[in-house]
Protein backbone atom coordinates (compact mmCIF):
# COMPACT_ATOMS: atom_id res chain seq x y z
CA UNK A 1 0.00 0.00 0.00
CA UNK A 2 2.92 2.15 0.89
CA UNK A 3 4.17 2.06 -3.08
CA UNK A 4 0.89 2.71 -4.32
CA UNK A 5 0.63 6.05 -2.64
CA UNK A 6 4.30 6.82 -3.20
CA UNK A 7 3.85 5.76 -6.77
CA UNK A 8 0.53 7.64 -7.30
CA UNK A 9 2.33 10.71 -5.44
CA UNK A 10 5.23 10.66 -8.14
CA UNK A 11 2.61 10.85 -10.61
CA UNK A 12 0.87 13.56 -9.29
CA UNK A 13 3.44 15.96 -8.77
CA UNK A 14 4.87 14.83 -12.41
CA UNK A 15 1.74 15.98 -13.88
CA UNK A 16 1.87 19.28 -12.22
CA UNK A 17 6.00 19.73 -13.52
CA UNK A 18 4.84 18.92 -16.64
CA UNK A 19 1.64 20.57 -17.17
CA UNK A 20 2.71 23.82 -20.01
CA UNK A 21 0.98 27.16 -21.04
CA UNK A 22 -0.01 27.66 -24.65
CA UNK A 23 -0.71 31.32 -25.66
CA UNK A 24 -3.39 31.85 -28.07
CA UNK A 25 -4.21 35.28 -29.74
CA UNK A 26 -6.19 35.94 -32.95
CA UNK A 27 -4.61 39.06 -34.06
CA UNK A 28 -1.04 38.20 -34.11
CA UNK A 29 -0.72 34.51 -33.83
CA UNK A 30 -0.45 31.97 -36.21
CA UNK A 31 -1.08 28.34 -36.17
CA UNK A 32 2.35 27.29 -37.69
CA UNK A 33 3.88 28.92 -34.18
CA UNK A 34 4.57 26.87 -31.35
CA UNK A 35 2.48 28.65 -28.76
CA UNK A 36 5.45 28.61 -25.78
CA UNK A 37 4.75 32.19 -25.63
CA UNK A 38 2.90 35.53 -26.38
CA UNK A 39 5.49 36.36 -29.41
CA UNK A 40 4.69 32.70 -30.85
CA UNK A 41 0.93 32.72 -29.60
CA UNK A 42 -1.36 30.66 -31.81
CA UNK A 43 -4.15 31.91 -33.95
CA UNK A 44 -7.09 29.52 -33.35
CA UNK A 45 -8.55 27.40 -30.50
CA UNK A 46 -8.17 24.49 -32.29
CA UNK A 47 -5.28 24.49 -32.66
CA UNK A 48 -4.07 25.29 -29.11
CA UNK A 49 -6.74 22.48 -28.42
CA UNK A 50 -4.79 19.68 -30.49
CA UNK A 51 -3.55 16.83 -28.93
CA UNK A 52 0.23 18.06 -30.52
CA UNK A 53 -0.12 21.10 -28.61
CA UNK A 54 -2.12 20.63 -25.09
CA UNK A 55 -2.69 17.59 -22.86
CA UNK A 56 -4.83 16.99 -19.43
CA UNK A 57 -4.00 19.60 -17.13
CA UNK A 58 -2.18 22.06 -19.59
CA UNK A 59 -3.04 26.39 -19.37
CA UNK A 60 -4.33 28.11 -22.37
CA UNK A 61 -4.51 31.81 -22.25
CA UNK A 62 -6.67 33.08 -24.98
CA UNK A 63 -5.90 37.17 -25.35
CA UNK A 64 -8.84 39.03 -25.42
CA UNK A 65 -10.04 42.00 -28.29
CA UNK A 66 -11.17 39.48 -30.47
CA UNK A 67 -13.97 37.12 -31.21
CA UNK A 68 -12.99 33.37 -31.40
CA UNK A 69 -15.73 31.37 -33.70
CA UNK A 70 -16.66 28.31 -32.71
CA UNK A 71 -17.41 25.87 -35.70
CA UNK A 72 -20.94 23.91 -35.41
CA UNK A 73 -20.66 20.32 -35.40
CA UNK A 74 -22.19 18.05 -37.53
CA UNK A 75 -25.71 16.80 -36.04
CA UNK A 76 -29.55 16.29 -36.66
CA UNK A 77 -32.59 15.06 -34.51
CA UNK A 78 -31.69 11.32 -33.50
CA UNK A 79 -28.01 11.75 -33.45
CA UNK A 80 -25.80 14.87 -31.62
CA UNK A 81 -21.45 15.97 -31.91
CA UNK A 82 -20.13 18.45 -29.64
CA UNK A 83 -18.90 21.57 -31.12
CA UNK A 84 -16.23 21.93 -28.57
CA UNK A 85 -14.91 20.31 -25.72
CA UNK A 86 -12.53 21.37 -23.03
CA UNK A 87 -10.99 19.06 -22.93
CA UNK A 88 -9.56 18.77 -19.20
CA UNK A 89 -7.71 21.44 -19.36
CA UNK A 90 -7.58 25.28 -18.22
CA UNK A 91 -8.48 27.81 -20.39
CA UNK A 92 -8.62 31.01 -19.19
CA UNK A 93 -9.04 34.90 -21.30
CA UNK A 94 -9.02 38.83 -20.56
CA UNK A 95 -5.96 39.14 -21.36
CA UNK A 96 -3.86 42.24 -23.30
CA UNK A 97 -1.38 40.12 -24.75
CA UNK A 98 1.60 40.49 -22.20
CA UNK A 99 1.06 39.23 -19.20
CA UNK A 100 3.22 36.64 -17.64
CA UNK A 101 0.60 35.85 -14.80
CA UNK A 102 -3.24 35.45 -14.30
CA UNK A 103 -2.73 38.33 -11.32
CA UNK A 104 -2.17 41.03 -14.17
CA UNK A 105 -5.57 41.00 -16.27
CA UNK A 106 -7.22 44.08 -15.80
CA UNK A 107 -10.79 44.48 -14.46
CA UNK A 108 -12.86 47.55 -14.02
CA UNK A 109 -16.34 48.75 -13.52
CA UNK A 110 -17.38 48.50 -16.76
CA UNK A 111 -20.97 48.18 -16.14
CA UNK A 112 -21.00 51.70 -13.91
CA UNK A 113 -22.68 50.16 -10.31
CA UNK A 114 -19.99 50.95 -8.03
CA UNK A 115 -18.88 47.30 -7.94
CA UNK A 116 -15.91 45.79 -9.87
CA UNK A 117 -16.89 42.22 -10.26
CA UNK A 118 -14.34 39.35 -11.38
CA UNK A 119 -16.17 39.05 -14.40
CA UNK A 120 -14.97 42.81 -15.97
CA UNK A 121 -12.42 41.95 -17.93
CA UNK A 122 -11.14 45.07 -19.75
CA UNK A 123 -9.59 42.98 -22.72
CA UNK A 124 -12.80 40.79 -23.04
CA UNK A 125 -11.97 37.23 -24.75
CA UNK A 126 -15.28 36.34 -26.14
CA UNK A 127 -16.34 32.83 -27.59
CA UNK A 128 -18.86 33.18 -30.28
CA UNK A 129 -21.15 29.62 -31.20
CA UNK A 130 -23.65 29.77 -34.00
CA UNK A 131 -25.40 25.85 -33.46
CA UNK A 132 -28.19 23.68 -35.67
CA UNK A 133 -29.22 21.04 -33.89
CA UNK A 134 -25.39 20.50 -32.08
CA UNK A 135 -24.37 20.65 -28.68
CA UNK A 136 -21.71 23.68 -28.32
CA UNK A 137 -19.38 23.67 -25.48
CA UNK A 138 -18.89 20.61 -22.96
CA UNK A 139 -17.23 21.66 -20.48
CA UNK A 140 -14.02 18.67 -18.45
CA UNK A 141 -12.08 18.42 -15.81
CA UNK A 142 -10.81 21.58 -15.54
CA UNK A 143 -11.03 25.24 -14.98
CA UNK A 144 -12.20 27.72 -17.59
CA UNK A 145 -11.55 31.71 -16.36
CA UNK A 146 -12.37 34.69 -17.32
CA UNK A 147 -13.90 34.13 -21.21
CA UNK A 148 -17.37 35.35 -22.80
CA UNK A 149 -19.74 33.16 -24.43
CA UNK A 150 -22.01 33.62 -26.76
CA UNK A 151 -24.21 31.74 -28.98
CA UNK A 152 -27.20 31.79 -31.45
CA UNK A 153 -29.04 28.17 -31.48
CA UNK A 154 -32.19 26.48 -32.82
CA UNK A 155 -32.81 22.80 -31.36
CA UNK A 156 -35.53 20.23 -32.57
CA UNK A 157 -34.15 17.59 -29.93
CA UNK A 158 -33.88 16.59 -26.79
CA UNK A 159 -30.00 15.81 -26.48
CA UNK A 160 -28.36 19.19 -27.12
CA UNK A 161 -27.92 22.01 -25.08
CA UNK A 162 -25.47 24.90 -25.49
CA UNK A 163 -23.22 24.80 -22.32
CA UNK A 164 -22.74 21.67 -20.18
CA UNK A 165 -20.31 22.09 -16.83
CA UNK A 166 -19.66 18.41 -15.71
CA UNK A 167 -19.22 17.68 -11.85
CA UNK A 168 -15.13 18.65 -11.96
CA UNK A 169 -15.80 21.59 -14.07
CA UNK A 170 -14.93 25.43 -12.52
CA UNK A 171 -16.34 27.71 -14.48
CA UNK A 172 -15.13 31.26 -12.76
CA UNK A 173 -14.99 34.88 -13.81
CA UNK A 174 -16.84 34.17 -17.02
CA UNK A 175 -20.05 36.12 -19.03
CA UNK A 176 -22.70 34.13 -20.66
CA UNK A 177 -24.23 37.00 -22.60
CA UNK A 178 -26.61 37.53 -25.52
CA UNK A 179 -27.26 33.80 -26.24
CA UNK A 180 -30.24 33.32 -28.49
CA UNK A 181 -31.48 30.17 -28.18
CA UNK A 182 -34.93 28.45 -29.42
CA UNK A 183 -36.10 24.73 -28.56
CA UNK A 184 -38.95 23.56 -31.10
CA UNK A 185 -40.92 20.92 -29.75
CA UNK A 186 -44.37 21.65 -31.44
CA UNK A 187 -44.58 17.41 -32.17
CA UNK A 188 -43.77 15.89 -29.25
CA UNK A 189 -40.48 13.57 -29.07
CA UNK A 190 -39.48 10.64 -27.38
CA UNK A 191 -37.13 11.70 -24.19
CA UNK A 192 -37.91 12.97 -21.21
CA UNK A 193 -36.08 16.25 -20.01
CA UNK A 194 -34.75 19.18 -22.12
CA UNK A 195 -31.75 20.92 -21.08
CA UNK A 196 -31.52 23.62 -24.08
CA UNK A 197 -29.19 26.21 -22.82
CA UNK A 198 -27.02 26.04 -19.51
CA UNK A 199 -27.04 22.55 -17.55
CA UNK A 200 -24.49 22.78 -14.69
CA UNK A 201 -23.37 20.06 -12.47
CA UNK A 202 -19.78 21.49 -11.97
CA UNK A 203 -18.44 24.45 -9.92
CA UNK A 204 -19.68 27.77 -11.45
CA UNK A 205 -18.32 31.11 -9.13
CA UNK A 206 -18.51 34.51 -9.84
CA UNK A 207 -20.11 34.78 -13.27
CA UNK A 208 -22.64 36.83 -15.63
CA UNK A 209 -25.52 35.40 -17.21
CA UNK A 210 -27.00 38.48 -19.14
CA UNK A 211 -29.47 39.48 -21.67
CA UNK A 212 -30.04 35.81 -22.93
CA UNK A 213 -33.19 34.80 -24.90
CA UNK A 214 -34.68 31.24 -24.06
CA UNK A 215 -37.45 29.98 -26.60
CA UNK A 216 -39.87 26.79 -26.38
CA UNK A 217 -42.13 26.29 -28.76
CA UNK A 218 -44.81 23.26 -27.58
CA UNK A 219 -43.62 21.08 -25.15
CA UNK A 220 -44.56 17.43 -23.99
CA UNK A 221 -41.70 16.72 -21.63
CA UNK A 222 -39.89 18.06 -18.82
CA UNK A 223 -38.14 21.23 -19.13
CA UNK A 224 -35.33 23.06 -17.58
CA UNK A 225 -35.34 26.08 -20.19
CA UNK A 226 -32.66 28.63 -19.36
CA UNK A 227 -30.08 27.95 -16.28
CA UNK A 228 -30.22 23.90 -14.39
CA UNK A 229 -28.18 23.67 -11.31
CA UNK A 230 -28.27 19.68 -11.69
CA UNK A 231 -27.17 16.90 -8.82
CA UNK A 232 -24.16 15.97 -9.14
CA UNK A 233 -22.81 12.39 -10.19
CA UNK A 234 -20.02 12.51 -8.49
CA UNK A 235 -19.83 10.82 -4.78
CA UNK A 236 -17.19 13.29 -3.58
CA UNK A 237 -18.33 17.10 -5.49
CA UNK A 238 -21.47 18.89 -5.24
CA UNK A 239 -23.15 21.11 -7.56
CA UNK A 240 -22.15 24.86 -6.52
CA UNK A 241 -23.88 27.83 -7.61
CA UNK A 242 -22.04 30.44 -6.20
CA UNK A 243 -21.54 34.56 -6.05
CA UNK A 244 -23.60 34.67 -9.67
CA UNK A 245 -25.36 37.34 -11.12
CA UNK A 246 -28.51 36.82 -13.09
CA UNK A 247 -30.27 39.50 -14.75
CA UNK A 248 -31.74 40.41 -18.07
CA UNK A 249 -32.99 37.25 -18.98
CA UNK A 250 -35.89 36.44 -20.99
CA UNK A 251 -37.81 32.81 -21.34
CA UNK A 252 -40.77 32.67 -23.29
CA UNK A 253 -42.74 29.06 -23.67
CA UNK A 254 -44.94 29.40 -26.04
CA UNK A 255 -47.87 26.70 -27.17
CA UNK A 256 -49.87 27.81 -29.62
CA UNK A 257 -49.42 24.80 -31.55
CA UNK A 258 -48.65 22.53 -28.80
CA UNK A 259 -49.68 18.72 -28.99
CA UNK A 260 -48.90 18.92 -25.05
CA UNK A 261 -52.08 18.22 -22.79
CA UNK A 262 -49.68 19.86 -19.35
CA UNK A 263 -47.85 22.44 -19.08
CA UNK A 264 -46.79 21.89 -15.41
CA UNK A 265 -43.25 20.22 -16.84
CA UNK A 266 -41.82 23.43 -17.34
CA UNK A 267 -39.72 24.27 -14.14
CA UNK A 268 -37.44 26.87 -12.95
CA UNK A 269 -37.94 29.05 -16.02
CA UNK A 270 -34.57 30.93 -14.68
CA UNK A 271 -32.81 28.83 -12.67
CA UNK A 272 -33.54 25.33 -11.64
CA UNK A 273 -32.38 23.38 -9.05
CA UNK A 274 -32.67 19.70 -8.66
CA UNK A 275 -31.06 17.99 -5.39
CA UNK A 276 -28.18 15.68 -4.98
CA UNK A 277 -29.83 12.18 -4.36
CA UNK A 278 -27.85 11.56 -0.65
CA UNK A 279 -26.50 8.46 -1.64
CA UNK A 280 -24.14 10.65 -3.87
CA UNK A 281 -22.76 12.59 -1.14
CA UNK A 282 -22.80 16.69 -1.43
CA UNK A 283 -25.65 18.74 -1.91
CA UNK A 284 -26.99 20.92 -5.30
CA UNK A 285 -26.18 24.56 -3.37
CA UNK A 286 -26.78 27.81 -4.24
CA UNK A 287 -25.22 30.56 -2.63
CA UNK A 288 -24.60 34.20 -2.39
CA UNK A 289 -26.26 35.05 -6.03
CA UNK A 290 -27.84 38.12 -6.97
CA UNK A 291 -30.97 37.21 -9.73
CA UNK A 292 -33.22 40.09 -10.99
CA UNK A 293 -35.20 41.59 -13.49
CA UNK A 294 -35.29 38.43 -15.62
CA UNK A 295 -38.60 37.89 -17.26
CA UNK A 296 -40.80 34.88 -17.95
CA UNK A 297 -43.94 34.37 -20.67
CA UNK A 298 -46.23 31.83 -21.70
CA UNK A 299 -48.44 31.99 -24.54
CA UNK A 300 -50.98 29.32 -23.87
CA UNK A 301 -52.42 26.70 -26.99
CA UNK A 302 -54.57 29.00 -29.17
CA UNK A 303 -53.16 32.48 -28.44
CA UNK A 304 -53.49 34.64 -24.91
CA UNK A 305 -56.97 32.68 -23.73
CA UNK A 306 -57.91 34.84 -20.77
CA UNK A 307 -57.24 32.93 -17.49
CA UNK A 308 -54.26 30.73 -18.30
CA UNK A 309 -51.33 30.26 -16.53
CA UNK A 310 -48.11 28.40 -16.32
CA UNK A 311 -48.71 26.75 -13.49
CA UNK A 312 -45.19 25.23 -12.15
CA UNK A 313 -43.38 28.03 -13.75
CA UNK A 314 -41.17 30.16 -11.51
CA UNK A 315 -37.87 32.76 -11.46
CA UNK A 316 -35.96 29.57 -9.44
CA UNK A 317 -37.49 26.49 -8.57
CA UNK A 318 -36.78 23.76 -6.30
CA UNK A 319 -37.31 20.33 -7.70
CA UNK A 320 -37.49 16.68 -6.21
CA UNK A 321 -36.33 13.66 -6.72
CA UNK A 322 -39.36 11.27 -7.41
CA UNK A 323 -39.08 10.13 -3.63
CA UNK A 324 -35.68 9.94 -3.49
CA UNK A 325 -33.83 10.82 -0.03
CA UNK A 326 -32.30 14.19 -1.77
CA UNK A 327 -30.82 17.46 -0.42
CA UNK A 328 -30.62 21.01 -1.80
CA UNK A 329 -29.54 24.56 -0.32
CA UNK A 330 -30.19 28.31 -1.41
CA UNK A 331 -28.81 30.46 1.26
CA UNK A 332 -28.19 34.40 1.21
CA UNK A 333 -29.59 35.20 -2.04
CA UNK A 334 -31.53 38.06 -3.39
CA UNK A 335 -33.78 37.22 -6.01
CA UNK A 336 -35.61 40.28 -6.78
CA UNK A 337 -37.78 42.77 -9.51
CA UNK A 338 -38.40 39.04 -11.58
CA UNK A 339 -41.84 39.21 -13.88
CA UNK A 340 -44.18 36.58 -15.09
CA UNK A 341 -46.56 37.26 -17.54
CA UNK A 342 -49.16 34.50 -16.84
CA UNK A 343 -46.58 32.60 -15.14
CA UNK A 344 -48.28 31.37 -11.51
CA UNK A 345 -45.29 31.69 -9.55
CA UNK A 346 -43.17 34.62 -9.55
CA UNK A 347 -40.20 34.42 -7.23
CA UNK A 348 -39.15 30.75 -5.90
CA UNK A 349 -41.29 27.41 -5.84
CA UNK A 350 -40.69 25.15 -3.74
CA UNK A 351 -41.34 21.45 -4.78
CA UNK A 352 -41.95 19.49 -1.90
CA UNK A 353 -42.18 15.51 -0.73
CA UNK A 354 -41.31 13.41 2.30
CA UNK A 355 -38.05 12.21 1.55
CA UNK A 356 -36.40 15.95 0.61
CA UNK A 357 -34.12 18.03 2.80
CA UNK A 358 -34.65 21.74 1.56
CA UNK A 359 -32.03 24.03 3.23
CA UNK A 360 -33.47 27.92 1.96
CA UNK A 361 -31.50 30.30 4.16
CA UNK A 362 -31.22 34.03 4.72
CA UNK A 363 -32.27 34.88 1.43
CA UNK A 364 -34.65 38.13 0.11
CA UNK A 365 -37.76 37.66 -2.05
CA UNK A 366 -38.57 40.97 -2.98
CA UNK A 367 -40.45 42.71 -5.64
CA UNK A 368 -40.83 39.67 -7.83
CA UNK A 369 -44.74 40.27 -10.21
CA UNK A 370 -46.68 38.15 -11.97
CA UNK A 371 -50.35 37.74 -13.77
CA UNK A 372 -52.38 35.03 -14.88
CA UNK A 373 -54.53 37.48 -17.40
CA UNK A 374 -51.62 39.28 -18.97
CA UNK A 375 -52.56 42.58 -17.82
CA UNK A 376 -52.87 42.50 -14.04
CA UNK A 377 -49.72 42.22 -12.22
CA UNK A 378 -49.51 41.35 -8.10
CA UNK A 379 -46.52 40.57 -5.64
CA UNK A 380 -45.75 36.77 -5.77
CA UNK A 381 -42.32 36.20 -3.33
CA UNK A 382 -42.10 32.85 -2.44
CA UNK A 383 -44.76 29.24 -2.89
CA UNK A 384 -45.03 25.98 -2.51
CA UNK A 385 -46.04 23.96 0.59
CA UNK A 386 -44.12 22.34 2.89
CA UNK A 387 -46.23 19.89 4.63
CA UNK A 388 -43.84 17.30 4.36
CA UNK A 389 -40.89 18.97 3.97
CA UNK A 390 -38.26 17.79 6.65
CA UNK A 391 -35.36 20.58 5.60
CA UNK A 392 -34.90 23.90 7.07
CA UNK A 393 -36.99 27.11 5.72
CA UNK A 394 -35.63 29.95 7.75
CA UNK A 395 -35.18 33.54 8.17
CA UNK A 396 -36.17 35.03 4.68
CA UNK A 397 -37.57 38.06 3.65
CA UNK A 398 -40.55 37.37 1.44
CA UNK A 399 -42.26 41.02 1.49
CA UNK A 400 -46.23 40.01 1.10
CA UNK A 401 -45.66 36.49 -0.10
CA UNK A 402 -44.35 32.86 1.46
CA UNK A 403 -44.91 29.74 1.87
CA UNK A 404 -47.99 28.27 3.59
CA UNK A 405 -46.41 27.19 7.16
CA UNK A 406 -48.01 23.88 7.87
CA UNK A 407 -46.78 21.48 10.36
CA UNK A 408 -44.46 24.40 11.87
CA UNK A 409 -41.84 24.10 9.46
CA UNK A 410 -41.16 27.72 8.75
CA UNK A 411 -38.96 29.87 11.29
CA UNK A 412 -38.51 33.52 11.61
CA UNK A 413 -40.30 34.22 8.06
CA UNK A 414 -41.44 37.85 7.48
CA UNK A 415 -43.89 38.69 5.07
CA UNK A 416 -44.96 42.00 5.70
CA UNK A 417 -45.42 43.88 2.98
CA UNK A 418 -42.93 47.14 2.70
CA UNK A 419 -42.54 47.66 5.97
CA UNK A 420 -39.62 47.22 6.12
CA UNK A 421 -37.15 47.88 3.61
CA UNK A 422 -33.97 46.53 2.25
CA UNK A 423 -32.30 49.69 1.70
CA UNK A 424 -30.53 48.44 -0.99
CA UNK A 425 -27.89 50.27 -2.60
CA UNK A 426 -28.89 51.15 -5.54
CA UNK A 427 -32.09 48.77 -6.94
CA UNK A 428 -33.95 48.92 -10.09
CA UNK A 429 -36.71 50.74 -9.73
CA UNK A 430 -39.12 48.75 -12.34
CA UNK A 431 -39.25 44.86 -12.40
CA UNK A 432 -39.09 42.68 -15.33
CA UNK A 433 -36.78 43.54 -18.33
CA UNK A 434 -35.25 46.80 -18.58
CA UNK A 435 -34.17 49.30 -21.61
CA UNK A 436 -32.80 52.01 -19.82
CA UNK A 437 -29.61 50.43 -18.44
CA UNK A 438 -30.35 50.40 -15.00
CA UNK A 439 -29.76 46.83 -14.77
CA UNK A 440 -26.77 47.25 -15.78
CA UNK A 441 -26.02 50.00 -13.01
CA UNK A 442 -27.97 48.63 -9.97
CA UNK A 443 -26.43 47.60 -7.07
CA UNK A 444 -28.31 45.06 -4.63
CA UNK A 445 -25.71 45.75 -1.73
CA UNK A 446 -27.16 46.76 1.57
CA UNK A 447 -27.01 50.47 3.34
CA UNK A 448 -26.19 50.83 6.95
CA UNK A 449 -29.50 51.39 7.47
CA UNK A 450 -31.09 48.03 5.98
CA UNK A 451 -33.35 46.11 7.36
CA UNK A 452 -31.33 43.00 6.50
CA UNK A 453 -28.36 43.72 8.64
CA UNK A 454 -28.56 40.95 11.47
CA UNK A 455 -31.65 38.88 9.95
CA UNK A 456 -29.61 36.09 9.05
CA UNK A 457 -28.55 32.80 10.84
CA UNK A 458 -25.80 30.85 11.14
CA UNK A 459 -24.92 28.83 7.91
CA UNK A 460 -21.81 26.31 8.74
CA UNK A 461 -19.14 26.56 5.87
CA UNK A 462 -20.63 29.61 4.74
CA UNK A 463 -18.42 32.85 5.76
CA UNK A 464 -18.24 35.51 3.56
CA UNK A 465 -20.98 37.10 1.08
CA UNK A 466 -21.05 37.86 -2.86
CA UNK A 467 -18.28 40.66 -2.50
CA UNK A 468 -16.05 38.27 -0.13
CA UNK A 469 -16.49 40.38 2.90
CA UNK A 470 -16.92 38.02 5.76
CA UNK A 471 -20.27 37.91 7.20
CA UNK A 472 -21.31 39.60 10.52
CA UNK A 473 -21.54 37.58 14.03
CA UNK A 474 -25.72 37.43 13.61
CA UNK A 475 -25.27 37.66 9.35
CA UNK A 476 -27.13 39.64 7.06
CA UNK A 477 -29.71 38.32 5.00
CA UNK A 478 -29.44 38.40 1.16
CA UNK A 479 -26.18 37.83 -0.95
CA UNK A 480 -24.51 41.01 1.11
CA UNK A 481 -23.33 41.46 4.50
CA UNK A 482 -23.05 45.12 5.15
CA UNK A 483 -19.59 47.17 4.70
CA UNK A 484 -19.33 50.27 5.59
CA UNK A 485 -17.07 51.95 2.74
CA UNK A 486 -15.39 54.96 4.62
CA UNK A 487 -11.99 53.44 4.04
CA UNK A 488 -12.42 52.10 0.66
CA UNK A 489 -10.34 54.08 -1.93
CA UNK A 490 -11.93 55.25 -5.18
CA UNK A 491 -12.42 52.96 -8.04
CA UNK A 492 -9.95 53.02 -10.61
CA UNK A 493 -6.84 54.45 -11.01
CA UNK A 494 -7.96 57.82 -12.40
CA UNK A 495 -9.36 60.94 -10.43
CA UNK A 496 -12.27 63.28 -11.60
CA UNK A 497 -10.39 66.41 -11.96
CA UNK A 498 -11.80 69.02 -11.04
CA UNK A 499 -14.48 68.69 -8.79
CA UNK A 500 -15.39 71.99 -7.59
CA UNK A 501 -17.45 71.28 -4.06
CA UNK A 502 -17.82 74.92 -3.27
CA UNK A 503 -21.24 75.96 -1.11
CA UNK A 504 -22.91 72.49 -1.64
CA UNK A 505 -21.83 72.53 -5.50
CA UNK A 506 -20.65 69.96 -7.87
CA UNK A 507 -19.44 70.72 -11.03
CA UNK A 508 -18.17 68.04 -13.29
CA UNK A 509 -15.69 68.83 -16.32
CA UNK A 510 -16.39 65.52 -18.82
CA UNK A 511 -19.80 64.73 -19.87
CA UNK A 512 -21.06 61.09 -19.23
CA UNK A 513 -22.99 59.29 -16.52
CA UNK A 514 -22.62 60.20 -13.23
CA UNK A 515 -23.95 58.62 -9.73
CA UNK A 516 -23.41 60.36 -6.31
CA UNK A 517 -23.19 57.97 -3.07
CA UNK A 518 -23.06 58.69 0.57
CA UNK A 519 -20.05 57.76 2.34
CA UNK A 520 -21.85 54.63 3.46
CA UNK A 521 -22.68 53.67 0.57
CA UNK A 522 -26.34 54.83 0.01
CA UNK A 523 -26.92 56.25 -3.16
CA UNK A 524 -28.28 59.57 -4.00
CA UNK A 525 -28.70 60.21 -7.33
CA UNK A 526 -27.66 59.26 -10.74
CA UNK A 527 -28.36 60.88 -14.38
CA UNK A 528 -26.64 61.83 -17.79
CA UNK A 529 -24.51 64.69 -17.02
CA UNK A 530 -22.65 67.21 -19.89
CA UNK A 531 -19.50 68.93 -19.60
CA UNK A 532 -19.61 72.03 -17.07
CA UNK A 533 -22.62 70.69 -15.26
CA UNK A 534 -23.41 72.37 -11.69
CA UNK A 535 -25.43 70.13 -9.06
CA UNK A 536 -26.35 71.64 -5.56
CA UNK A 537 -26.11 69.03 -2.94
CA UNK A 538 -28.54 68.97 -0.54
CA UNK A 539 -26.45 68.27 2.70
CA UNK A 540 -22.57 69.07 3.40
CA UNK A 541 -20.97 66.07 4.31
CA UNK A 542 -18.57 63.54 2.46
CA UNK A 543 -19.23 61.60 -0.79
CA UNK A 544 -18.38 58.91 -3.52
CA UNK A 545 -18.83 60.79 -6.89
CA UNK A 546 -18.78 58.41 -9.98
CA UNK A 547 -18.34 59.35 -13.51
CA UNK A 548 -18.69 56.55 -16.47
CA UNK A 549 -16.96 57.60 -19.92
CA UNK A 550 -17.66 55.16 -22.28
CA UNK A 551 -16.13 52.56 -20.92
CA UNK A 552 -13.89 54.33 -18.43
CA UNK A 553 -14.91 55.27 -14.55
CA UNK A 554 -13.85 57.85 -12.86
CA UNK A 555 -14.20 58.32 -8.99
CA UNK A 556 -13.01 60.07 -6.37
CA UNK A 557 -14.65 61.19 -2.72
CA UNK A 558 -15.69 64.56 -2.40
CA UNK A 559 -16.49 67.00 0.55
CA UNK A 560 -19.18 69.80 0.29
CA UNK A 561 -19.22 72.76 3.03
Amino acid sequence: MKKLIFTFSILAVSACIFAKTVYVNAKTGSDTNDGSSWATALKSLSAANSSSKTTTGDNIWVAGGSTYTITSATSSTTTTSTSFYQGDKNWYGGFAGTETSLSQRLVSDLDGNGITEPWEFQNATIFSLALTDATGIVFGAGEFNGITLSATATYNARFNYVYALNASTVFTNNIVKNNTVTLNMITGGTYDTYYPFFRSRGNATNNLFEKNTVTVNGLSYYCYPCISIENSTSATVGTKFINNVVRSNKVKIDYTNSVATSNSVIRGLIINVLPAKNSEGLPTTVANCVIHNNEMEYVPSGGNASGATLTAGSTISISTQNSVACTDSVINCTIANNKGIRIKNAGIYVGNDAFSYHYILNNVFYNNHNTSDGSTFTIDNMSGSVTANIGMISNNLTNGGGLTNVADKIFNQDNTLDVNSPSFVTPTITYGLTTDNSAELSNWSIGSSSYLIGKGTFVSGRITDKAGNPFATVRAAGAYEYKNVSGVKPFGTNTLIPLSNINEKVLVNISGFLSIYQIDGKFVFSKNVLKGEVFNMEHNGIYLVQLKVEDKIYSQKIKTQ
